[in-house]
Formats: C-alpha cells, sequence, structure tokens
C-alpha cells in the first residue's frame, strides 16, 4: 500500500498535424466531421475536399422527395331511351395539386453542378379532364 506522497507519475501528450494529400487520391484514412474542422484550408473550400476521393458509396444513394398523388374519376350514366345512353365522365389527376418531384431527373445528382442536392424539375400539376360518350345498345 503506498502512502501519501509516496508516489509521482509524469504524462507528456505530443500532437503533430496530418496534412491532406491533394496530388493523388490515395485512401489513406476515413475522416471524421472533426477531422475536416480543424484542416488547414488555407483559405479554400472544404468542398473542394469532395472531388479528390470518390469514397464507398453507391452512384445516387440519395432520393428526392416522395410521391403523394390522387387520382379521382366520377361518373354518370343517363339512359335516354330503352336503347341508347349518354355517359358523363370527370377525371381529376393529381386532384389535391401536390407537388410531385420524382423521375431520375427531379434531383440533381452531379456533385459538381452548383444545383447538387437540389430538386430542378416537377410533374405536372392538376390536370381536369371531362368526357361526354354516346351510348347505343342494341335490344
Amino acid at each position: 500500500m503506498l502512502e501519501l506522497g509516496e508516489g509521482s507519475e509524469t504524462v507528456t501528450v505530443k500532437e503533430s498535424t496530418v496534412e491532406v494529400e491533394t496530388v493523388s487520391s490515395q485512401l489513406g484514412d476515413a475522416i471524421t466531421g472533426t477531422d475536416v474542422a480543424a484542416l488547414p484550408l488555407n483559405g479554400r473550400s472544404y468542398t473542394d475536399l469532395l472531388s479528390l476521393q470518390p469514397g464507398n458509396s453507391g452512384r445516387r444513394f440519395f432520393s428526392g422527395p416522395g410521391i403523394e398523388n390522387y387520382d379521382l374519376t366520377a361518373r354518370k350514366n343517363l339512359r335516354l331511351t330503352q336503347t341508347k345512353s349518354l355517359e358523363f365522365r370527370l377525371e381529376l389527376f393529381n386532384a389535391f395539386n401536390h407537388a410531385q418531384f420524382y423521375g431520375p431527373g427531379s434531383v440533381d445528382g452531379n456533385i459538381t453542378r452548383s444545383t447538387f442536392g437540389y430538386v430542378v424539375s416537377a410533374a405536372p400539376p392538376r390536370l381536369i379532364q371531362i368526357g361526354l360518350k354516346r351510348c347505343h345498345f342494341d335490344v
């Protein structure tokens, strides 16, 4: 058992900085968010670091906003005579007029463009179609 004041211990901590390899895209180690924040960028943009190494994510690993689409149809058959009738149709496509951002070109996936990750196109808004059809029955 040690008595008070009998033991002593010295701890020395040395820190060294690690520079980013900008000449080649050779992978050395994973870079964490803390590492990126501590990099000596010397006035360069940190987004320039993204083009140094392709990484291990698959192509277009992200997705755009979801789809919420409702189509409605209403129709009424009006009997005019025993052999003739009239059909009235009302069709609503995207009935509640929600914005539809889907398809391969809706979100820009090219990392070199300034619009990377932005929604750049949308499907058409609400469409309404009205139809009238005459029907003839053989008796």
